[in-house]
């Protein structure tokens, strides 16, 4: 009797430590998988960008954070995208808190990557259904040829960096049965003239806080005078389980 006691001692105490690991979230799409698996309550500090749960502090920036506030708060893990490798390095010299570095480079990365999540914190995994994008691909007919911008000076056609191939971004153009413009794997830089030249169908901007309307100086371009240009959502650029339902949105929006 006092065996079967222990072990369900054990058991119980295992369940409520499981649920009581303090995480920190340095980058948005992190901070919304800590929401999709209701995890959010033991966020204790993330990135200025992430949506901030209510018991968070903020400690800095993507690629700047307060390491001393960091370390002061001692959470459980640290959680970082690939592009803050320099950021987990640091944290482990400092003092050795455990990190995690999450890969989402595809769609198809998600899942995985949040399987991985849930694992370390011993909680149950959500996976995401890719299902209505599926039946959305199959609506589509037509392809356009599509431009996205995902940052430029806000009241200029300045410094325009546009989406390559080899990203999440492409995926959902992909989905929605949409020509990627750029060949470029990355993240290139083009000017007005380059835009003007590849004469895309339609543009999606996702600069944030940018001026939209001054597009229109430029009817000769196909998406302009068509009014084929979009405003998309910033959240098309964070690859969380709540993309989905932006692609979805989208998808209205250009049809």
């Amino acid at each position: 009797m006092k065996f079967i006691y222990l072990i369900f001692t054990v058991v119980i105490s295992f369940s409520i430590n499981a649920k009581t690991k303090k995480v920190i979230t340095l980058a948005p799409n992190l901070t919304d998988i800590m929401y999709y698996l209701n995890y959010e309550n033991n966020v204790i500090a993330v990135d200025k960008f992430s949506k901030k749960p209510s018991n968070a502090v903020i400690i800095g920036d993507l690629m700047n954070i307060n390491y001393e506030k960091l370390i002061s708060l001692n959470p459980d893990v640290v959680f970082l995208t690939k592009e803050q490798k320099n950021i987990a390095e640091k944290i482990k010299r400092i003092k050795k808190i455990r990190t995690h570095i999450v890969s989402i480079r595809r769609l198809s990365d998600i899942n995985p990557e949040i399987a991985k999540i849930a694992k370390l914190l011993n909680i149950k995994n959500k996976e995401i259904p890719f299902a209505p994008l599926l039946s959305i691909s199959k609506a589509i007919k037509i392809q356009k040829k599509v431009l996205i911008i995902i940052d430029r000076s806000k009241n200029a056609l300045n410094n325009l960096f546009v989406v390559g191939s080899d990203n999440f971004m492409n995926d959902y153009l992909s989905i929605l049965n949409l020509k990627n413009i750029i060949k470029s794997k990355k993240y290139p830089k083009i000017n007005i003239e380059n835009v003007i030249n590849l004469n895309p169908d339609i543009i999606i901007d996702l600069t944030y806080g940018a001026n939209i309307n001054i597009w229109n100086k430029y009817p000769q371009i196909k998406a302009v005078r068509n009014k084929k240009l979009y405003k998309g959502s910033i959240k098309l650029t964070i690859p969380s389980p709540y993309i989905i339902d932006e692609i979805i949105k989208l998808n209205k929006e250009i049809l």
